[in-house]
């Protein structure tokens, strides 16, 4: 039980990981630090059965080239940023993270991010995830986003997200009242927010997922602006999106905080949006630089 009452960057990680291999985390249960692992050139670690609770920052975030790791049923519940993330930055050395296997994960009540995250990196492989209500964020972040560090984006091998149920997830974030008591500025979040950022996206798969109740969106689609880097070889296969608030997929077409709209293609097979609030796809008739590819057994 750590001490910490608010998030401070940089200190209250219960374990620094940084070169730590060949490790065994098993068993614990860990509250009120920033994070419970931050791993830097992390590899051949196993993190298994442990709780993670009222944490504020990440749960378990590995990064600068952190491989072959495994993190296996794991609970986190309240943290302050990604519960279980990958950060392929190689700002301390490294390169891409590759090998990493999330699985048997569930994360709740986020306060701040997503409940899963993967920010490049190659060959890495998410499964049989439960995510339920995100506050302000996705309940999956796929990004390339650099965050202003050295990044490496996403790799040539598959970064596959596999076996997924979410919960009430998505919301809005980014957002600031001005003096008259009305919101300047905001996002609304999608269940699964795919983010072409400043590095390359590429080579991801996202199957058999089920998406239940989203606050606004099943699947949202952005490209950040100025860079416009297309979105490559992205498939999405076997997903229930049911009974979203808005949108069962979101193709953003303006900027949103200087972010948008959307640019690459992406294939959908066997998507099926159920009971959705206002329609099921928006967006596709307004974004002429991303491409909608309709494999086959999809019903919008």
């Amino acid at each position: 039980m750590g001490n910490y009452v608010y998030r401070v960057d940089g200190p209250g990680k219960f374990i620094d990981g940084n070169g730590m291999k060949n490790v065994t985390l098993q068993n614990l249960w860990v509250e009120h630090f920033i994070c419970l692992y931050w791993g830097v050139n992390s590899s051949n670690n196993t993190f298994k059965n442990n709780r993670i609770k009222n944490l504020f920052a990440d749960g378990i975030n590995m990064t600068n080239g952190s491989s072959y790791n495994v993190i296996d049923n794991n609970y986190a519940r309240g943290t302050g940023d990604d519960s279980f993330a990958l950060f392929s930055a190689i700002d301390a050395g490294g390169s891409y993270n590759i090998g990493n296997k999330y699985t048997n994960l569930t994360a709740t009540c986020v306060r701040r991010a997503a409940a899963f995250a993967v920010y490049g990196g190659s060959d890495n492989l998410f499964q049989n995830l439960y995510g339920a209500d995100t506050l302000t964020y996705p309940g999956i972040t796929i990004s390339s986003l650099s965050f202003g560090y050295n990044t490496l984006g996403f790799g040539d091998k598959d970064t596959v997200i596999d076996g997924v149920t979410l919960d009430r997830t998505g919301g809005d974030f980014w957002t600031s009242v001005g003096a008259d008591d009305k919101i300047n500025e905001y996002q609304n979040f999608g269940a699964i927010w795919f983010f072409g950022a400043d590095r390359a996206f590429k080579n991801i798969l996202v199957k058999n997922v089920d998406i239940n109740n989203p606050v606004y969106f099943g699947l949202m689609f952005q490209t950040k602006s100025p860079e416009n880097l297309p979105m490559q070889n992205v498939r999405i296969e076997n997903v229930n999106i049911n009974n979203p608030t808005r949108y069962g997929i979101k193709l953003v077409v303006s900027a949103e905080q200087g972010q948008g709209p959307v640019y690459g293609q992406a294939s959908f097979t066997n998507v099926k949006v159920n009971n959705p609030g206002v329609r099921a796809i928006y967006g596709e008739d307004k974004s002429p630089n991303f491409t909608v590819n309709r494999v086959s057994g999809n019903n919008w």
